[in-house]
């Protein structure tokens, strides 16, 4: 079979978690450190390019700063003009 997660152990060990494992166990276990639990998402940065946000994305973008996860959205419009296309932040 595939390098499907059950032959590498991964299914096991998410199933353990799952069932009121040890995440921080977990984690040093298969990236040999300690997971920081005080402080999750502060590495990350999130930027979404549109060319318009929906209705559903902009909930998805409040929640996600409320809980303090840093995000960017940008949105953009094409346009084509005689001297070629143009790309325009909206």
């Amino acid at each position: 079979m595939g390098g499907g997660a059950a032959g590498t152990g991964q299914g096991s060990r998410l199933r353990s978690l799952a069932n009121g494992g040890d995440l921080g166990r977990a984690f040093r276990e298969r990236f040999g450190q300690r997971l920081h639990e005080d402080t999750p998402n502060q590495g990350h940065l999130i930027v979404i390019v549109a060319v318009y946000l929906d209705a559903s994305s902009a909930c998805f973008v409040d929640y996600l700063n409320r809980s303090d996860i840093a995000m960017n959205v940008l949105c953009f419009e094409v346009f084509k003009t005689e001297d070629g296309p143009f790309l325009n932040r909206a």
